[in-house]
């Protein structure tokens, strides 16, 4: 009977060894897309400010860093995203660098605020695959708002 229960309990425990969640690597953890529009990188940038202003409830809020010269915004962001069976704000660093011709976004450091003091950074497969079409999406809207052309009226 104990060779029975050991056995049991070594099976159980390499099963559960087995469908422990699937971690990230670092380079896995970061979302990146380069986005080629044909204008300068000045109107680049002043549509990528403006796309923030609109995307974002409070533009303020979310610039932490803006540099026209060097075609570079960064912001901090957040959207809410379902995980299983609940949905959880989830926060990130958004990069947005503009140069002739094209921009490229960076979505990083993101993390899901699962209460009011636990920060629950993205580490896990299943975690991203829940976040990352959201970016995709976010991504995709920067793409609309830097192709949109500028109506004269």
């Amino acid at each position: 009977m104990k060779k029975i229960s050991m056995l049991v309990g070594l099976v159980a425990a390499l099963f559960a060894c087995g469908t422990a969640p699937a971690t990230l690597q670092p380079e896995e953890r970061v979302i990146q897309q380069v986005i080629e529009v044909d204008r300068p990188r000045d109107e680049l940038f002043d549509l990528a400010m403006e796309w923030v202003a609109r995307a974002f409830r409070s533009a303020q809020a979310v610039i932490q860093y803006q540099d026209r010269e060097a075609g570079k915004i960064v912001g901090k962001g957040n959207m809410t995203v379902t995980y299983v069976l609940f949905s959880y704000p989830t926060y990130f660093t958004l990069t947005i660098e503009t140069k002739d011709g094209r921009v490229r976004a960076t979505v990083e450091d993101a993390y899901v605020l699962v209460d009011y003091e636990n920060e629950v950074p993205i580490r896990k497969v299943e975690q991203m695959k829940r976040f990352k079409p959201k970016v995709l999406d976010l991504f995709a809207s920067l793409e609309a708002a830097l192709r949109v052309e500028k109506a004269d009226w």
